[in-house]
């Protein structure tokens, strides 16, 4: 009974103590972390940080300590980046600030990131959780792409894995250059309207507007030119240019007067005008 006693006071302290030494597994080479990253498909996890700076040192003891926190971290090649001493790495994702937490693909290319510590660790915590964690479905695309930068087939399966991942921002980045490769009439038609659509799908109405436009002046006898002017009418009610929408909207009205997508447009132009008084 004593031994049993004390084999269970034994298991308590090993238990105690694995559950005291779980941490976030940092690396603090970025070279070394991309070389990990791409071997095992991980997508990196950078946490820019200095010493004199408060907030991280706050998000050192209350975040990255977190049970939960420190579970979805093994889904990432972590990587704690020193603000003061990697200012290049730092101006390549634009980090001006701190702290900053960004993710990127294992080749480093950005995917989101969260500046700033306080009232958003919940904003921290979902924006970790929807980056993919397994990229291996397009490493050898990208080893292709290293070898021959305009490979058609890596193009495509790395364009469709960030559109079924929404990713779009980074979809488009591959798209434009399989875009300017693609000889296929169709396929290019496709290409750029998903190009315009991915970029209202994030935000940048700009430059969804400037694909339309572009889709318009090359493929003039399109079939598709009908989803051409919806986008840019409603990458234009995105930009708050109702005015312009409805001049679009008139030319959508004469040239598709039979489209399904005359009652949505509606309701959105509707919409602009409630929200204009």
């Amino acid at each position: 009974m004593k031994l049993s006693k004390l084999s269970l006071i034994i298991a308590f302290l090993v238990l105690t103590y694995s559950m005291n030494a779980q941490q976030v597994e940092w690396h603090t080479d970025y070279k070394e972390a991309s070389k990990v990253a791409r071997e095992n498909g991980k997508p990196m996890l950078l946490d820019f940080s200095a010493k004199w700076c408060k907030p991280c040192q706050a998000m050192e003891k209350t975040f990255w300590t977190r049970p939960d926190v420190i579970e979805l971290s093994g889904q990432f090649v972590c990587v704690k980046v020193d603000f003061d001493n990697e200012k290049g790495l730092a101006g390549k994702y634009g980090v001006a600030a701190i702290p900053n937490v960004l993710t990127t693909d294992p080749w480093g290319n950005g995917l989101n990131y969260s500046r700033g510590f306080g009232s958003n660790s919940d904003d921290i915590l979902k924006r970790l959780k929807f980056v993919p964690k397994d990229f291996s479905p397009i490493k050898d695309a990208n080893l292709q792409l290293e070898t021959d930068k305009n490979d058609h087939a890596a193009l495509e399966r790395i364009v469709d894995f960030y559109n079924q991942n929404k990713l779009y921002f980074q979809s488009n980045q591959y798209g434009k250059r399989l875009y300017k490769i693609e000889t296929d009439t169709p396929k290019r038609e496709n290409l750029l309207l998903n190009i315009g659509f991915n970029y209202v799908r994030v935000g940048l109405s700009d430059e969804a507007e400037d694909a339309f436009k572009d889709f318009q002046k090359e493929f003039p006898q399109s079939s598709q030119n009908e989803i051409a002017l919806y986008g840019l009418i409603y990458a234009n009610l995105q930009e708050k240019k109702s005015g312009t929408a409805e001049k679009l909207f008139a030319k959508f009205k004469t040239d598709y007067p039979t489209s399904t997508y005359l009652a949505q447009l509606e309701e959105w132009l509707a919409d602009a005008k409630q929200k204009k008084k």
